[in-house]
């Protein structure tokens, strides 16, 4: 199977502590995501922290599609790594750092993912 890796970098002009807190709320994720995949969060915990699990249901041309991932690393407010313990990959590792350059922040995501269904799976950039 063919192994996806995806990298992603935006600048924000706000405080790191700020981006961080956004970009780790579990509900905020249905925010960033393209509304045509109908992404909702079936079960997150209040806070999270290494080990927390969050279930997520979307659809994928009318395919309902269940996922699950754990928080693998939760090193605020630098850096935390979501990986996937089910769902649409048989690997996924998704990780969010967070850094300052003098005045600015720079907010970057690296995917890793290799899909189950092979060829015959969504586009990596549905997901990225």
């Amino acid at each position: 199977m063919r192994l996806y890796y995806l990298e992603r970098e935006q600048w924000v002009p706000a405080p790191l502590e700020k981006i961080f807190n956004f970009f780790s709320r579990p509900e905020n994720l249905q925010k960033l995501t393209p509304p045509w995949l109908d992404l909702r969060i079936v079960e997150a915990p209040a806070e999270l922290a290494a080990g927390a699990l969050i279930r997520y249901r979307l659809r994928w041309h009318f395919l309902p599609i269940r996922w699950s991932t754990e928080i693998a690393d939760w090193s605020p407010p630098h850096k935390f790594v979501d990986r996937a313990v089910s769902g649409p990959y048989a690997l996924w590792n998704h990780e969010h750092s967070f850094e300052s350059y003098k005045a600015a922040r720079a907010c970057t995501i690296v995917s890793l993912m290799r899909f189950r269904w092979g060829c015959a799976g969504p586009s990596p950039i549905a997901f990225g």
